[in-house]
């Protein structure tokens, strides 16, 4: 009977007494090779780290990262933020991180609260909802005029005014002579008319109409919108780099 260990040979005829020996043997090497799997191993482990760290650095790649995005389809490891509701088993990596980070809300306060730039817990069991950051803007947070992170806040725009100048005597009508401001501006014609204020009847070039128009001071569209550039964000659901 012979065996190899570390390339060599162990061979003989064995007593009771050697066969115990072996046995006391071959368990040590069995021991030996586990050591030097659980040295491989941690050596795996920390290889692993310093990758993941080079990738989050590098490339970054770790979970929960975002950035903009001008494509249709996401890039790989990536999904949008668009609100929709996924999977916790299928992103579990993603679930976890935004749990551990305290980003997830109850799903009825995503909804009625206008939570949209946090996650929230889908049906509660089998689902999440990720962020919802399309057609919104992102501001740098201001406490002192924010209502609260990931919390959407309304439409809103500058006070709109103008001004419109009596002339005449004692300032009681508009003519030519009267000045406009801001969104109004004023239109005049030769008529033999009554001013506004006033009874005499005058011939002079008198005010028509008052024109109200907010393009005069604002570029309009549909909504309030600054200047922009349309992009689409995404999101970091896996570490791709877990080689472990």
């Amino acid at each position: 009977m012979s065996i190899k260990k570390n390339n060599k040979q162990i061979s003989g005829n064995y007593t009771l007494l050697n066969l115990t020996n072996f046995r006391n043997e071959v368990q040590q090497y069995q021991q030996d090779i586990t050591n030097l799997a659980d040295e491989k191993k941690s050596e795996l482990e920390t290889i692993n780290d310093v990758i993941i760290a080079l990738a989050s650095t590098v490339f970054e790649l770790s979970v929960g990262s975002e950035k903009v995005w001008r494509g249709e389809v996401a890039p790989e490891n990536y999904i949008f933020l668009d609100g929709q509701e996924i999977s916790r088993e299928e992103y579990s990596e993603l679930y976890n991180w935004a749990a551990q980070n305290n980003l997830i809300v109850t799903e009825e306060e995503w909804q009625s609260s206008k939570k949209y730039g946090l996650y929230s817990y889908g049906d509660g069991s089998t689902t999440f909802r990720v962020p919802k950051m399309t057609g919104y803007y992102l501001v740098g947070y201001d406490p002192s005029c924010h209502t609260a992170l990931g919390v959407q806040e309304d439409d809103t725009l500058p006070n709109i005014n103008g001004t419109l100048s009596l002339t005449g005597a004692n300032n009681t009508y508009l003519s030519e002579n009267s000045s406009a401001s801001g969104v109004f501006s004023i239109e005049s014609k030769s008529v033999d008319a009554y001013p506004i204020i006033g009874s005499t009847t005058l011939t002079s070039n008198l005010v028509e109409q008052i024109n109200f128009d907010l393009s005069q001071a604002f570029k309009t569209s549909d909504r309030v919108q600054p200047k922009s550039i349309p992009v689409k964000y995404i999101v970091c659901y896996r570490n791709a780099w877990n080689i472990a």
